[in-house]
């Protein structure tokens, strides 16, 4: 058992290496190119980050562990909004969330409010409204994810209008290591499934659990790695963008993974469980754009949030 559990923190540090290299080069694209640095984080590096995940959850459902798929995804929603309150505890001087915009936390809430109504939908009727075992709802999933990234396309396009011409240098060599680092994340990812199938197996614990809180928390290691540097660096719009381009992108993963489903929709094979972790991370949510919008987001409100976020852990195990 306890060559298990090293072999599953040896796995989850090579994600966190891989996931740091895709990341960093990521970022050096965007330095080198007209992206600006929101759209670096809510599309890009969001991508680079969510990799873990979407891995991670597609392998889990090919094996049929349905509710370890759905775990990490859902854990790592979590974990991402933990990681993003906690920073800002942090770096308290700055106070980066309080002057940050809010409208894609906005987004971000109604990604998660239809993923809830889903899960709710499909735990009553498990086949019903589909096709090809592909659940109606995931149409919603996908125009809300359109909508998100709407104002940072908009937003980049200005951006490549007003450095049309510069003569930026080639950025060959880091989109190569960029996609070498996703590689890597790739086949790491799958090695900790067979491991966490393993840890389960011979612990007694529940893939719900396990899911929400080991695999959610291991796929989010990129997340903090990259906002964290980004913060040193002193970009707090990447920062941000990264966090909440990973959540609204682990919601969109749902959709991928409908299509590797053989008899209904994978939401209608899963625990209600994790409607606790859900509901949780969308009060939260609501809270931290409400703070932000009236910019009365502080320490003790931070503190409040990251309390509520733990209870869901607590509640499933």
């Amino acid at each position: 058992m306890l060559l298990s559990w090293v072999k599953f923190i040896g796995y989850a540090l090579c994600l966190f290496l891989f996931g740091y290299i895709s990341c960093s080069r990521a970022a050096k694209i965007s330095s080198l190119s007209s992206i600006t640095e929101g759209f670096m984080g809510v599309f890009f590096l969001a991508l680079a980050t969510s990799f873990p995940e979407f891995i991670t959850s597609v392998l889990a459902v090919k094996n049929g562990l349905f509710d370890l798929a759905l775990g990490n995804i859902f854990g790592s929603l979590l974990s991402n909004l933990f990681i993003l309150i906690f920073l800002d505890l942090i770096f308290r001087k700055s106070g980066f969330l309080k002057n940050s915009g809010y409208k894609n936390i906005l987004a971000v809430f109604v990604l998660q409010a239809l993923m809830i109504a889903a899960v709710i939908y499909r735990y009553f009727m498990p086949s019903g409204m589909s096709l090809f075992n592909f659940g109606f709802e995931n149409i919603l999933v996908i125009f809300a994810y359109a909508v998100f990234l709407k104002n940072e396309l908009s937003e980049n396009s200005q951006k490549q209008s007003a450095e049309a011409g510069t003569g930026k240098a080639p950025v060959f060599k880091s989109w190569i290591v960029f996609l070498v680092g996703l590689l890597g994340i790739g086949f790491f990812s799958h090695l900790t499934v067979i491991q966490s199938k393993i840890i389960v197996e011979s612990s007694g614990l529940n893939y719900v659990f396990f899911g929400t809180l080991f695999v959610g928390f291991t796929t989010s290691l990129p997340e903090l790695i990259v906002t964290l540097s980004a913060l040193l660096r002193g970009s707090k719009s990447m920062a941000i963008g990264n966090i909440i381009g990973s959540n609204a992108f682990d919601i969109a993963i749902i959709v991928f993974l409908e299509l590797l489903s053989s008899d209904m929709p994978i939401l209608g094979k899963i625990s209600l469980m994790h409607i606790n972790t859900l509901f949780f991370v969308q009060v939260v949510t609501l809270a931290l754009f409400v703070l932000l919008m009236f910019k009365k987001f502080n320490k003790i409100y931070g503190i409040i949030l990251l309390i509520l976020l733990i209870l869901p852990l607590i509640i499933i195990f």
